[in-house]
């Protein structure tokens, strides 16, 4: 499993680089840096920092700007609620009450924040760097160059450069050699470790919330995380009481005929259906909570979204299933685990991706949004663009609300984007699920396979036929994240059900015990031992050539390749 998810993992970088060698976008030439100092907030400082020690052997390397992520903790508040404002503002109704509400409000915070630098005119002077910064190289290959030798185990770990083993391809960089340079405070006092990796696009970093402290991070993350944990456990006695429901029907259908029997067939199956819908509240409340988080990128607060997701679905379904019918001889009754976890199984894998396919979010739209634009607004919406631009206020007040309703209804009529944290949570959870209970029904993989596959076909249609463009590009972080994800748990994950599914079939319990101790040690060696980015330095060379700087075309000069990028970018 883990050399699968391996294979899969190289498969994303060598698709990665074939997209950079085809695209360009403003990642391509900057790095992400963290760990400066909160006093350094001169520019050209950083910039003829990284000019002489970003890349390896060379010390003119060509910086184009820098631009520092500032510490704006008093702002932070009043900017993450315009973002709400804003989000409520694009789903209310302009002809609403509520709509002038919102308005007036956004008015108001827009004003405080404008006024800060009118009535203090020393307090951009006054403000602190968030110790997060972007370069941004001129060359395309210099960035590449950085990164290579930053982003590495050794850099990480032991903050130091990396040597090649001699028994191993070139630039396998397996041994750690000389220390990596240190951020100065003050003059020639180089102390400050530095993490740098590539940057993400402009649009995907959340500027405001760069500034916010580790512990503050904690703080919040264990006050939304204690919300999910409830909630789960919540979910977890719903679900108890449904299975309990469940062995009642069982035994007044032992004694019932007819369409009473019946009737309790079909009550037999509210467990899975209970599973179903409480898996759609957690996955909900996991997306609100996860907002009220602070990340340095949105790729981040998605990733904690997925996350979230899938261990609240993953405990929901399999761990729920399983305490509920424990014993063995629960197992293969009916009405048992086998039973239980057969349809949940079988109504997940099939019914979530059929869900995104009939896209119910644009159909309430429908119902609630786009029936109220009638052909006698259309007309008036016409009436009101043919009389040119307004020659007062009151015209142009009313201009300004035909245009908001003009802009309401485009986005009613506009499809929903792509949900990525659900498409993946989604996808880990029957992964997961199937692989856990494999060794107890072997005929889960290939529901678990179909299942899969059917949500690929979907979601390549929906993306290319049916769903709108997302606000901000996507990358490939969240796929390694799954990749990884798969990495950490399945080899665990495996060993561990087939130990207690398959033990009680063994008579020498000895024999056993000795196995799945050895099984998982190898596992958790192989799952957190083994850095995919060491098997890749391993391995990777053997059978493609590492990335190299090339040649340097227009598309490797910043200068030239900013004209090419979208203003989404």
């Amino acid at each position: 499993l883990a050399g699968v998810a391996f294979l899969a993992y190289q498969h994303s970088i060598l698709t990665e680089r074939k997209v950079d060698a085809a695209t360009v976008s403003p990642s391509d030439f900057a790095i992400l840096v963290k760990g400066m100092p909160t006093t350094a907030t001169d520019e050209q400082a950083i910039c003829d920092f990284f000019r002489q020690f970003a890349v390896r052997g060379k010390d003119d390397t060509e910086i184009v700007k820098v631009v520092i992520g500032w510490d704006a903790s008093e702002f932070r508040e009043r900017i993450k609620e315009i973002r709400q404002i804003r989000a409520e503002l694009s789903e209310t109704d302009p002809g609403e009450a509520r709509h002038g509400e919102l308005t007036a409000r956004l008015k108001a915070l827009n004003e405080a924040l404008s006024s800060v630098g009118k009535t203090n005119e020393g307090e951009v002077s006054r403000l602190k760097s968030s110790g997060t910064v972007v370069v941004i190289f001129r060359w395309a290959s210099d960035m590449r160059a950085c990164v290579e030798r930053w982003n590495t185990v050794s850099a990480k770990w032991l903050y130091r450069e990396t040597e090649d083993a001699s028994f191993l391809p070139a630039g396998n960089g397996i041994w750690p050699g000389e220390a990596l340079p240190k951020y100065p405070i003050g003059l020639d006092n180089y102390v400050m470790k530095l993490s740098i990796d590539r940057s993400a696009e402009p649009g995907d970093i959340n500027w405001e919330e760069l500034g916010v402290d580790w512990q503050t991070r904690m703080q919040r993350q264990a006050k939304t995380n204690g919300m999910m944990f409830g909630l789960v456990l919540v979910c977890f006695g719903i679900t108890y009481g449904l299975n309990k429901l469940q062995d009642y029907v069982k035994e007044q259908q032992d004694t019932s005929e007819g369409s009473t029997s019946t009737l309790l067939s079909i009550f037999s199956f509210l467990p899975a259906i209970g599973i179903i819908v409480t898996n759609v509240v957690l996955c909900l409340t996991a997306k609100r909570q996860a907002v009220e988080e602070y990340h340095d990128t949105f790729t981040d607060q998605e990733f904690s979204q997925a996350l979230k997701m899938t261990v609240a679905m993953i405990v929901n379904t399999a761990g729920v299933t399983y305490f509920c019918n424990a014993k063995p001889q629960d197992w293969y009754v009916s009405g048992g685990l086998v039973n239980d976890i057969a349809s949940v199984i079988i109504f997940s894998c099939w019914m979530g991706p059929l869900l995104a396919y009939f896209d119910l979010g644009y159909k309430i739209k429908g119902l609630l949004q786009r029936r109220k634009l009638t052909p006698e607004k259309l007309e008036y919406f016409n009436n009101n663009l043919r009389q040119g631009p307004p020659k007062s206020k009151e015209a142009a007040a009313e201009r300004n609300k035909v245009l908001a309703e003009i802009e309401f209804f485009k986005g009613a009529y506009a499809p929903n984007a792509m949900n990525n944290p659900r498409r993946y949570a989604n996808a880990l959870k029957n992964f997961v699920v199937c692989l856990v209970f494999m060794p107890l029904m072997p005929w889960l993989s290939a529901v678990g396979a179909i299942g899969l596959m059917l949500q690929y076909k979907i979601d390549k249609y929906l993306l290319l036929r049916w769903q709108r463009r997302p606000e901000r590009p996507a990358n490939s972080n969240m796929s390694r994240f799954a990749l990884r994800s798969i990495k950490y748990v399945a080899p665990l994950c495996i060993t561990v059900a087939f130990y207690v599914f398959l033990c009680p079939c063994f008579a020498n319990k000895t024999g056993l015990w000795s196995n799945f101790l050895t099984c998982l040690f190898l596992s958790f060696i192989v799952s957190f031992l083994m850095p995919y980015s060491v098997w890749s330095k391993i391995f990777f060379p053997c059978f493609t050539p590492a990335a190299s700087g090339g040649a340097r075309d227009e598309s490797e000069d910043y200068y030239h390749a900013q004209y090419m990028w979208s203003k989404e970018m």
